[in-house]
């Protein structure tokens, strides 16, 4: 009983994070985890792992490492293998983030190597761990991996109707597909992801979407829907940090450098720190 409140209550939250209700989500959560007599559960564990997403996409990856831990620590002790997978799958990316990247590695060969041994009845249920292993994947240049990863999750997440979880996977399907150079079916993967988005009606989702279209119009030379796009992902981002709002803020910063615009690009390095982009 107590594991299906804790899984209501991250959903609750998710589903104001996806709204760009940061504050209202992460109090949710932290209102449950105090609320706890027993935090060694597996109910606990979920908490920490949806607030550890929760600062991680907000751009603080010392505290999405730390509760990480913590969610990680529980999830092994009850060997609840989806959840470890998940929360290697962040810790992974918030280790890249951190620029630790042996430890970063160490976490998505674990992630992987979970995630292979999963049914597919089981993975349905935990599909925000290819979320995060195939984006960590795709940026520790892991690609083949990461493809097959999110090829599977993509398939899970069509039959079982888990929209949600679609324009996350996409993006990180976009990045992989860049990286290969099969532009034509990363254009596809962004379009689709867009769609996807704009149905699910979360400003966040729509935001990562649009700055994949962005990029890839970018690279293909449809300036224009790029500038278009870009400028639309910077729209829907309310808040100022976060590495949505950094994802966003490159591609449109690659955009108006691909048109020309070389003051508008410099103008959104300055929204990044400067020129070193320490945001």
């Amino acid at each position: 009983m107590l594991f299906r409140s804790a899984k209501a209550v991250a959903a609750c939250a998710l589903m104001e994070q996806q709204l760009c209700r940061r504050a209202e989500g992460r109090a949710l959560l932290l209102g449950e985890i105090a609320a706890m007599a027993d935090r060694s559960t597996i109910a606990a564990a979920t908490l920490w792992f949806e607030l550890a997403c929760s600062e991680l996409v907000d751009g603080d990856a010392v505290a999405a490492h730390r509760l990480g831990e913590q969610a990680l620590t529980v999830a092994s002790r009850h060997r609840a293998r989806p959840l470890q997978a998940a929360v290697r799958g962040l810790l992974a990316m918030a280790n890249t983030f951190r620029e630790n990247v042996p430890a970063a590695i160490a976490h998505i060969a674990t992630a992987a190597s979970l995630v292979d041994g999963l049914l597919d009845e089981e993975l349905a249920r935990q599909l925000d761990a290819v979320v995060w292993i195939g984006r960590s994947e795709a940026l520790l240049e892991r690609h083949a991996d990461a493809a097959r990863h999110l090829d599977r999750a993509l398939a899970l997440a069509r039959t079982a109707g888990h929209d949600l979880a679609l324009p996350h996977l996409l993006v990180s399907k976009v990045m992989i597909l860049r990286a290969a150079g099969r532009l034509g079916e990363a254009s596809e993967c962004a379009d689709e992801g867009l769609d996807v988005a704009i149905l699910t009606g979360s400003d966040e989702q729509q935001a990562i979407a649009l700055a994949m279209r962005c990029w890839i119009s970018a690279t293909t030379g449809n300036i224009d829907d790029a500038l278009r796009a870009g400028e639309s992902a910077r729209s829907r981002i309310r808040s100022a940090s976060g590495w949505i709002t950094a994802v966003a803020t490159r591609m449109l910063a690659e955009a108006r450098l691909a048109s020309g615009d070389i003051a508008g690009c410099l103008a959104l390095a300055e929204a990044g720190g400067g020129p070193g982009l320490p945001a």
